[in-house]
């Protein structure tokens, strides 16, 4: 299997170590704003995100994965390319680090970087981020396009919903609901449920203001 990573900041080589202990072949990064031969580390820019149709021609097995840290543009891209390839398949990029349980679920597209630990019956949804040192508990649910901060810590049956963010070093009491497109600041204490759309931090974690699920976080 060939693997192209599709964005060219820093978070590619974060996937790109994740992929070390995985058989595929790395052919190379996609990206709009970076120019065609230049270097992301030891990765090659290939081209834009529109050449992934040609790259596809040329390793029918190809598999991509997406090394950008923003949820929203994670998502965006993700919808981009299933209207250019439908069906395209997605890899998952799992650091040979971290701790995952056989009974958990990793969706394709995901990311969980080192150090991470992903405990029983856990579910990690597509394109969701789990990284440095992230501890999902036993039966707790990350959601699609969601992501956690370096260190962040999930009680059991947590679940985190679609495009969430939770802050570096955060802490999710067990059985929390947050919703959709919320973001928990870091080194928040989470006890309580948090909304859709919400930012919250503090410790007790509360609301402090509504969001837009573009609105920068990061």
């Amino acid at each position: 299997m060939n693997i192209v990573i599709i964005g060219g900041g820093r978070h590619a080589l974060v996937v790109r170590d994740c992929l070390l202990s995985s058989p595929a072949q790395i052919v190379g990064i996609l990206d709009d704003r970076i120019d065609t031969g230049t270097f992301v580390g030891d990765l090659t820019v290939v081209g834009p995100v529109t050449s992934l149709t040609d790259l596809k021609h040329r390793h029918p097995a190809l598999h991509g994965i997406i090394a950008i840290g923003d949820n929203h543009s994670r998502r965006r891209i993700a919808e981009r390319i299933a209207v250019m390839l439908p069906g395209f398949d997605w890899a998952k990029a799992i650091h040979a680090s971290a701790i995952v349980s056989p009974s958990a679920h990793i969706a394709p597209g995901a990311v969980v970087v080192a150090g991470a630990i992903i405990n029983c019956h856990a579910v990690i949804e597509p394109h969701a981020l789990v990284n440095t040192g992230s501890i999902i508990d036993h039966d707790s649910r990350l959601g699609a396009f969601a992501s956690t901060g370096p260190g962040v810590v999930t009680g059991g049956n947590v679940s985190i919903g679609t495009g969430s963010h939770i802050g570096l070093g955060a802490v999710l009491s067990h059985g929390i609901h947050v919703g959709d497109h919320a973001v928990v600041g870091g080194n928040s204490f989470v006890s309580r449920n948090i909304p859709d759309h919400t930012v919250s931090y503090g410790s007790p974690a509360r609301v402090i203001r509504s969001r837009n699920e573009y609105d920068v976080y990061l």
